[in-house]
């Protein structure tokens, strides 16, 4: 008989192991960080398929993925021993919204209308949170909102997933003045051209368009009115002014149109030399006359 003895060295696997973002907004990098382990020697060599065609032999790789969705990521490790283990999990890529808004065009004392129109990749929910720079906040995707005064105000939206990815977008919201309508008016006589002032302002922009309304059934546009009343009375006269923004305003006034006396005289037929009577034979139809001018025909 004989016998013979070698020593056998039986080299532990090691264990595969990984750790990182397991959830990730797009745009954001994954930084996976090796957790791989072995009983005894060390584990020297990483093998990393990314899931998106990459691939990285370093211990702990950082990758950016191209797209919103779920990889694959699959890790070989080797041991000095050259002993493998192998381990693949997930890695979720979460769409990230775009935030977007909308507003109607706003005159002071009027609210506006804020729309809400964000959009996502996937089919998460979106939450919109509002902060203007009035004060004001809302958690609607959709509200309407009067400031307090005309002039320009920032609208801040932060809207956010349901896997807690953000996008926020500021804007800026004109709320246009009003226009202050005003006209003047001065009593006439029928068939005088009617003095009729536009004395309407306002504080920012321009007004643009005049309506006018001139209480006998006549009407015109334009800031400088040309009416004539052939019919004594008291008229009302409408003005609407528009700004270049849309932005109304109306006032009234009244005007007099005072009718003409009605002039009328008789005179004698008399011989050369000797004095004519004229008899004045006019009447007022409203108020009475008050002055009397005559022109004889001869210079007089």
């Amino acid at each position: 008989t004989g016998t013979d003895q070698v020593d056998v060295t039986v080299n532990p696997i090691p264990v595969a192991s990984f750790g990182g973002n397991t959830s990730v907004c797009f745009g954001n990098t994954v930084n996976l960080s090796d957790a791989s382990t072995v009983t005894t020697g060390t584990v020297t060599t990483w093998a990393w398929d990314l899931g998106n065609g990459s691939f990285s032999a370093s211990q702990n790789p950082s990758v950016a993925y191209a797209a919103a969705g779920t990889y694959t990521i699959r890790l070989i490790v080797a041991s000095d021993a050259g002993c493998l283990d192998t381990i693949q999990q997930t890695q979720s890529i979460w769409a990230v919204p775009v935030a977007q808004f909308s507003t109607t065009a706003a005159c002071d004392q009027n609210p506006i209308t804020v729309t809400g129109s964000a959009s996502i990749s996937d089919t998460s929910a979106l939450n919109y949170s509002w902060t203007l720079s009035d004060g004001f906040t809302s958690g609607a995707a959709v509200f309407n909102h009067q400031f307090a005064a005309a002039g320009q105000y920032n609208a801040h939206l932060l809207v956010t997933s349901s896997n807690g990815c953000v996008d926020s977008l500021d804007r800026v919201i004109d709320i246009y003045p009003l226009p202050v309508a005003a006209v003047s008016t001065t009593a006439i006589c029928t068939n005088d051209p009617a003095i009729i002032n536009d004395n309407s302002t306002v504080s920012s922009g321009s007004i643009t368009n005049w309506n006018w309304s001139f209480g006998d059934g006549g009407v015109m546009t334009g800031s400088s009115p040309v009416h004539t009343y052939t019919v004594s009375g008291d008229y009302r006269v409408d003005l609407i002014t528009t700004t270049d923004h849309g932005c109304v305003d109306s006032t009234y006034s009244f005007i007099r149109v005072i009718p003409r006396p009605i002039v009328d005289f008789s005179a004698q037929n008399v011989c050369f030399g000797f004095p004519v009577l004229f008899t004045n034979l006019s009447v007022p139809v409203s108020g009475t006359i008050a002055q009397y001018q005559w022109s004889f025909g001869d210079g007089g």
